[in-house]
């Protein structure tokens, strides 16, 4: 018998009807370099469990770290505590899922004295006499998970990832930010390229001008686009803001263009991918948005039938074992009428270009609304990309504003990771045919 099954069986014996254990047993590396000098490497091994027992509709909840018969004593006690749950129904019984490949040894192998290495590889390549600040961050990190529940459900899988950010600042009587982002299964990143791509983008940047106010067209990065489709648009679609009326929304109402589709496809062999839930459901793919119209929700086993979205995170602080699971969403994909991206900038005749931003996390997630700055971006005249634009707002509505006036998602595409919400959008640069700037 494993520890989940003893942990199980004890919580039985001290009086749970049902019961669930998570355990995780992960290895991270992390490094941080400011300016080419290291500032902060560390290594870390942890296992953590986190329960949920049910004492007649009353649900307990524990999370611990080591010595688990007193962690499933206190979650029994404090379910004996609560107010009976009528809502609540039984954990789900075990169900066959997909085989996914997650893991890379890349990832495993990687020493720390060769992650020191390759952040110096990218600090050395950002050459520019011009850049006068750099941050580079890389996180790698392995982990195996098991999931049990005394429904039957035993799932265990392996997972692997490595993260990398580049920041450049550069200063020349103005000054310009540059950003890039790298994240896969293994530890097989082009560190020169990535520098180098920071760099570049932050030197573009110097020479700001001011645009002009009014409605036009907008190209937004993947990366600015991902941004305002997780914050603005996605939390919409979660089940328990559906239950409790943080959602307008209904199956069959029209909120995107004819061509758009967003999907949450947790089934590829990436970083955006998972075998299962964190109920252990197995994974399966969801359209969110299509035909225009919106075709469906993310529920855990809670809020509503499963759609295998049940995740453990918090805000801000991605997936965490801490919390328990709620609906979410972890794998999406944007998909459309599609075209290069030059040949979307040649369409614009009076827009801009959108490369970075700040602020979509505080949309508004009831409404959509969303208003960010432009802290990184180019005017577009005549079909060329002209200065870096300076000091300007775009705002509007996720669902009246944003998707519905999508024209094309370039074949260009890019893969990132929400910082608010534990998920990833993998998309292409979005044309939107009329947003509202404000210089």
């Amino acid at each position: 018998m494993g520890e989940v099954d003893r942990i199980l069986g004890y919580a039985e014996k001290q009086g749970a009807d049902e019961a669930e254990v998570v355990c995780e047993e992960s290895d991270y590396a992390y490094a941080k370099f400011e300016l080419g000098e290291p500032r902060q490497v560390f290594q870390a091994r942890i296992t953590e469990y986190a329960l949920r027992v049910v004492v007649d509709h009353r649900v307990g909840f524990s999370y611990f770290t080591q010595s688990w018969k007193e962690a499933v004593e206190e979650a029994v006690a404090l379910a004996r505590k609560r107010e009976k749950n009528e809502k609540w129904k039984s954990f789900a019984p075990e169900r066959p899922g997909p085989s996914l490949n997650l893991y890379r040894e890349s990832v495993a192998n990687a020493s720390i004295d060769q992650v020191m290495q390759d952040m110096k590889v990218i600090c050395e390549a950002i050459e520019d006499p011009r850049i006068v600040a750099s941050n580079v961050y890389c996180q790698l990190g392995h982990s195996q998970t098991e999931i049990a529940n005394t429904s039957g459900i035993s799932k265990k899988g392996i997972d692997s990832l490595a993260a990398l950010r580049v920041m450049c600042r550069a200063e020349d009587g103005d000054s310009g930010m540059g950003y890039a982002h790298g994240y896969s299964l293994g530890y097989d990143f082009d560190f020169c390229d990535i520098g180098k791509h920071a760099e570049q983008q932050a030197v573009r940047q110097l020479g700001k001008v001011k645009p002009e106010s009014g409605e036009k067209k907008v190209l937004l990065a993947p990366r600015v686009f991902a941004n305002l489709l997780v914050c603005a648009a996605v939390p919409s679609f979660l089940g328990h803001n559906m239950e409790e009326g943080r959602s307008s929304l209904k199956i069959g109402q029209t909120v995107a263009a004819e061509h758009l589709t967003v999907r949450e496809n947790p089934l590829v062999e990436g970083p955006q991918g998972r075998q299962f839930d964190d109920e252990g459901i197995p994974s399966r793919p969801v359209d969110l948005i299509a035909d225009a119209s919106v075709k469906s929700f993310i529920y855990d086993t809670y809020y509503g039938e499963t759609t295998a979205g049940g995740i453990r995170y918090n805000r801000y602080r991605g997936r965490n074992l801490r919390d328990p699971p709620k609906p979410c969403t972890t794998s999406l994909c944007v998909t459309g009428d599609a075209a290069p991206v030059e040949e979307l900038i040649s369409e614009i005749r009076d827009g801009i270009l959108v490369v970075e931003e700040t602020n979509s996390h505080a949309s508004k997630s009831q409404s959509g609304l969303f208003s960010i700055g432009v802290t990184s971006g180019f005017i577009i005249k005549k079909g060329e990309i002209m200065t870096p634009v300076k000091g300007c707002m775009i705002s509007g509505l996720a669902f009246e504003d944003l998707l519905p006036r999508v024209s094309f998602v370039s074949t260009e595409r890019e893969l990132h990771r929400s910082f608010v919400y534990p998920t990833y959008v993998d998309t292409g640069y979005a044309l939107v045919d009329s947003l509202r700037i404000t210089a």
